[in-house]
């Protein structure tokens, strides 16, 4: 995972990674692999088989993941290209499909993902009308 330097933003600061959290994580995990395995295991694949695995041991189905993924020494933001809170499920589904993932596939990553990460409450609306039975939350 490539960091910001001063005249050259990365992937991190991108718009669809500004509420990622845990890169000092990814970071670590990498220092330490390449102390036994140096070259060998990306930060794609260590956030590979972390996401995996967190799915699972929060109660999520177990599933194969492809390995061997490259790390690359430059990405620009504008290159992140995930699919933004307001996109609809038909989209969200050709979108997947682009990239050969099918409708499981898609609702174990989102919704995974969105289950043990966060899913902001603003970006939900009120369109549910769930918000207005929820005390906590300011109207």
């Amino acid at each position: 995972m490539i960091d910001s330097t001063t005249g050259k933003p990365s992937e991190k600061i991108a718009g669809p990674n500004a509420s990622v959290r845990g890169f000092e994580i990814i970071d670590e995990a990498k220092r330490e692999i390449e102390l036994v395995c140096p070259k060998t295991v990306s930060c794609a694949d260590i956030v590979t088989i972390a996401t995996r695995d967190s799915i699972y041991f929060a109660g999520g189905p177990r599933f194969r993941v492809q390995l061997g993924r490259r790390d690359g020494f430059k990405l620009n933001p504008s290159d992140v290209n995930l699919p933004g809170p307001t996109i609809t499920v038909a989209a969200s589904i050709k979108a997947f499909q682009a990239k050969g993932l099918n409708v499981r596939d898609m609702v174990t990553l989102i919704g995974g993902g969105h289950s043990v990460g966060v899913a902001h409450c603003n970006l939900f609306g009120t369109g549910l009308g769930i918000l207005q039975w929820i005390p906590w939350i300011p109207h």
